[in-house]
This record gives C-alpha cells, sequence and structure tokens, in this order.
C-alpha cells in the first residue's frame, strides 16, 4: 500500500503512522464525510489464511455494532483487493503508557479506576464474541474529551483460530510482558487470557513494573509460564488484601483459576476504588506531552467515578494531533511469529518484540486553563498551590495545563487628564476640566458553561440495549454510532451549538430507520427520548 492509494472508493490513505506484525495502520480521509481516521489495514493474501477475510469482516461488524464509552468506535470495515481493512476514529491520547513512562507507580485510586474502566470494556467486548489479545498499557488510550479507551481489539481477534492452526504457523499474537501463559505456548486465546494481561497492567499500575522483566521476550515468555507471579504487597505494601488477592487470581497460571467473567472483576474493582481514599493530589497525574508539539488546555477529565487531570489537546490538526497516540496504541495487535517449541527446547528462532513507548522530549509552555468536565454529582477539588508548582512546564508546547487559574495580572491604573488651572486674575471664564476619551477597557468573554462529561452517555447506552434486545441492527447500530462520535468529537471541541443540531439529525436518522425496518418502534422510541435527555443537558 502506498500513500494516496484509495480503499473501497472512499479512504484515500494519507501516510503510515504505524506497523504491526501482521498489518498497518494509516492515517487517512474520508472522502465521503470529508474527515480523518485511523485505517488498519491487514494484507489477507499474505496470512496463508483463506478464511481470514470473512473473519476479519465478520468481527468487524460485530465490533462496528458495539456502542460503549471505553471502546474505541470502528466506522467501518471491508476488503479491497486483498487488504482487510478497519476504519476508526482518531484518538490524541494520551495513553496510559505514557502515564507510566518514567517507572513511577500510580496513585492507587488512579490505578483501580483505569483498571476498572478496562475491565468494564473487556466485559462489552468478550459480549460479542471478540477476544483482545493484546491488553498493555499503549493500547489504553484517552480521547479528545479525557474518556479511556481500549483500542486494537478488530485486528487483534482477526487470527483467532484453532492452537493446531496456530501451531502451524509458528504464530503468537501478543505483547510478550503481558502475555497469557496459553498464548506464550502457542495455545487458543479465551476471555480469560484477555484478564491475564489486564493482572499485568494493573500490576504495572500500582508498582511502576510489569510482573516480569526480561532482557530478551523469550526470557518474558518463559517466566509466564514457569515463574511464580509476583504479589503486589510484596513490592508495595499499602496495597489493599482485597486487590492483592485480585491480581493474584488474574495471574494465575490456569486459565480457569483466573476465571473468564470480566464483568465480576470489573465489580470487583469498583469495590475497591470506593474503598480507597481520593483526594485531588493524589488524582493530578503529571503528562510531559507527545512527542509532537500540541496546544494543550487544562482540563479534568473523567474516568468512571473518579474525575483525573490528563491533557486535552486543541485540535489544530488532526494529523499532527493524534500521530503520537496512534503510533504507540493504534498499530494493529503485535503479531510477531516464533516457534512454540522455542519455551520447551531452548531453540533459536524469531521472538517477540516489545513496544515500549517513545520518550517525549518535547517541554511545553502552561496553556490557558479551561473549566474543567466534572460528572454529575461528582466535585473537582481545587488544585493546590504545590500542585501547581509540580505540574508548571519549562517551555515549549504540548504540556499538560494547569488545572486551576492563576492569579490574574491587575491592569495598569490610567489617570484622567487633568487641565491646569487658570490664573484668578484671568477675565476669560475658567475652562472646565475633561475626562479622558480613551475607551473603557473591554469586559473578559463569558466563559461557556461546561459541557456534562456524560451528556452522550445515555444515548451510548440506548443504543447498545437496542442492539443487544434485538431492536436494531448491527449495520444500523454503526451507522449511529458514527453520528453520535462526530456528535462527541463536537463537543470536546466546544461546538455545542453544532453538537445540538447534529442531535437533532440523528432524531431523524433514528425516525429514518425506524421507516426501512431497521429498529423496532420501541427501540427507536428509546433511543430518541435518550437523544432529547442528551439535548437538554448541553448548556
Amino acid at each position: 500500500m502506498l500513500p494516496g492509494s484509495v480503499l473501497a472508493m472512499r479512504y484515500e490513505l494519507v501516510r503510515p503512522l504505524g506497523r504491526g506484525g501482521m498489518g498497518q495502520v494509516w492515517l487517512a480521509v474520508d472522502r465521503v464525510l470529508g474527515r480523518e481516521v485511523a485505517i488498519k489495514t491487514i494484507d489477507v493474501d499474505g496470512t496463508g489464511d483463506a478464511t481470514v477475510a470473512e473473519r476479519f469482516q465478520r468481527e468487524g461488524q460485530a465490533a462496528a455494532s458495539l456502542m460503549h464509552e471505553h471502546v474505541v468506535t470502528v466506522f467501518d470495515s471491508g476488503a479491497d483487493a486483498g487488504i482487510a481493512f478497519l476504519v476508526m476514529q482518531l484518538l490524541p491520547g494520551p495513553t496510559v503508557a505514557d502515564l507510566l513512562r518514567h517507572g513511577e507507580p500510580l496513585p492507587l485510586a488512579q490505578a483501580v479506576t483505569i483498571a476498572e474502566q478496562t475491565a468494564a470494556a473487556l466485559a462489552a467486548i468478550h459480549s460479542i464474541g471478540i477476544v483482545h489479545r493484546d491488553i498493555k498499557p499503549a493500547n489504553l488510550v484517552f480521547d479528545g474529551s479525557g474518556r479511556l479507551k481500549v483500542v486494537d481489539f478488530g485486528i487483534a481477534s482477526v487470527a483467532d483460530a484453532p492452537a493446531a492452526q496456530l501451531t502451524t504457523a509458528s504464530t503468537i499474537l501478543g505483547s510478550a510482558a503481558y502475555m497469557a501463559p496459553e498464548q506464550a505456548e502457542g495455545g487458543r486465546a479465551t476471555p480469560a487470557t484477555d484478564l491475564y494481561a489486564l493482572g499485568c497492567v494493573l500490576t504495572t499500575l500500582v508498582t511502576g513494573a510489569a510482573p516480569f522483566t526480561g532482557e530478551h521476550p523469550l526470557a518474558l515468555l518463559q517466566q509466564h509460564v514457569a515463574a511464580p507471579a509476583p504479589r503486589l504487597a510484596a513490592r508495595r505494601p499499602e496495597v489493599p488484601a482485597a486487590l492483592d488477592e485480585l491480581v493474584d487470581r488474574l495471574l494465575a497460571k490456569a486459565p480457569e483459576a483466573r476465571g473468564d467473567d470480566a464483568a465480576r472483576v470489573r465489580d470487583e474493582l469498583a469495590a475497591l476504588r470506593a474503598a480507597l481514599p481520593v483526594t485531588a493530589a493524589a488524582l493530578a497525574i503529571p503528562f510531559e506531552g507527545p512527542p509532537e508539539p500540541v496546544d494543550a488546555e487544562a482540563n479534568a477529565a473523567l474516568v468512571g467515578a473518579t474525575a483525573v487531570d490528563v491533557p486535552r489537546t486543541r485540535r489544530r490538526s488532526a494529523a499532527r494531533v493524534v500521530l503520537p497516540a496512534v503510533v504507540l496504541a493504534a498499530i494493529a495487535a503485535l503479531a510477531i511469529a516464533v516457534l512454540p517449541g522455542l519455551l520447551q527446547h531452548g531453540g533459536a528462532g524469531e521472538a517477540l518484540a516489545s513496544q515500549p513507548p517513545a520518550a517525549a522530549t518535547a517541554s511545553p509552555p502552561p496553556a490557558a486553563s479551561a473549566e474543567p468536565a466534572v460528572a454529575d454529582g461528582a466535585t473537582a477539588a481545587p488544585a493546590t498551590a504545590s500542585d501547581r508548582a509540580a505540574d508548571e512546564p519549562a517551555s515549549g508546547e504540548g504540556a499538560l495545563a494547569e488545572g486551576s487559574r492563576g492569579a490574574g495580572t491587575p491592569a495598569p491604573s490610567r489617570s484622567a487628564e487633568q487641565p491646569a488651572p487658570t490664573s484668578p486674575s484671568s477675565t476669560e471664564p475658567a475652562t472646565p476640566p475633561t475626562e479622558s476619551t480613551a475607551p473603557p477597557p473591554e469586559p473578559a468573554p463569558e466563559e461557556p458553561a461546561p459541557v456534562p462529561p456524560d451528556a452522550l452517555a445515555g444515548v451510548r447506552a440506548a443504543i447498545a440495549q437496542a442492539i443487544e434486545s434485538g431492536g436494531l441492527e448491527g449495520d444500523a447500530g454503526g451507522a449511529l454510532g458514527e453520528g453520535l462520535a462526530a456528535i462527541e468529537a463536537s463537543l470536546a471541541d466546544g461546538r455545542t451549538e453544532e453538537a445540538r443540531a447534529a442531535l437533532g439529525e440523528l432524531q431523524g436518522q433514528v425516525a429514518q430507520l425506524q421507516e426501512a425496518g431497521a429498529v423496532t418502534p420501541d427501540a427507536a422510541a428509546g433511543i430518541q427520548a435518550a437523544i432529547d435527555d442528551a439535548a437538554a443537558s448541553l448548556p
């Protein structure tokens, strides 16, 4: 594939953003809607599996029908001239890997919250029969509004095949530091495989390091298969016993010992989060910004029920803003050939290569502060002076802006001109004093009322419920999800009136789908009611 190529007479490839063992990620332009998207491609002819294209398309359609606040939106999928592709939303980042780049653990409340939202995404993904296979910090990305998204599940599930086929192809899918034992041995991936990876991620969040380390990926795979998993409490003594036990269960060697219920894990993490003390200082995560310079705004974003500080980028150019996150996190699921026999015999062969996130070198200046987005019922605590000092960047572009407005500098005083007093002997009448004709200072523009961060949550839930109940066809749900993603982008950019108008258009689209028989009257009524509620919540 070359820049300028067009897939399905619609998506023009602009430039590659990254490459994995089985595919490539492109920045592309949707010629129909006139917007930039991320496209993951895979050469199905080069896989040696005649069923890859069919399974890829089926799973892409399933992913497009999945509406979940913590899963990246899939707009379209298809195949063209032997190239299968997924069209997905662009994400500005940062990734969770960016937050961990210095090897420091996160506050417990923040770590548990990220894991909780990841588990919620996995529960949704597993519910439509997809196994992610590559859960890792680089695949957990914040969108423009600060919402956590799991990415790269579409292509990660493409090569799902019986173990015999995987052994024949000598293929192991995943990232060595977060790979389940059954993956390392070339076995079949199941939902329990993703939960093992979640346990590895949670260990990294809490301790600053993955469960196992090694100079060579093969050494990591051998440890996943045979070495006892470290306990969280041994690395961080203040970890609650319940969290230590949960991670120990998730890192069990046998899949059946972990369980395969991501919803249960989500609920356990939610209970743990609720029991942890939460402070503004504990939730403020300094982030140095991506390598590409971008403009930053202060934004207290929501992850689950807890407000955290993550950078929000202004969309100067989508091509510039999204590049770092896509390179680090939106690459098609890492699939690198190794011989499963290496684990038993220690022979030579190709080994998995880990992909550490690129370190940022830019040191950006503070940007103008913005009103923090806070969940319904939640209150964002004001940043302290020490918090602001710790987060203040030195120079350059793209840093996390301060979360609260600093003290303003008083404007210089303006004195009125006074005429010289007239002489008492003068026969001319005294000239009355004149006031300065300088125009009064313009009032500061009023800041727009903040948009509730969950303004569209009800619409997403209504669409997902309609699909799950059979009241909405999957393709129709994907079309509605595409429109909802565009509205979400408008809200993230502060274009509230544009978003309000788009919600009205979405109402009309639901009515058209009902007329076409793609949605039942009951499901349509539920979705339209949710759209009305979303529109009413906008300022």
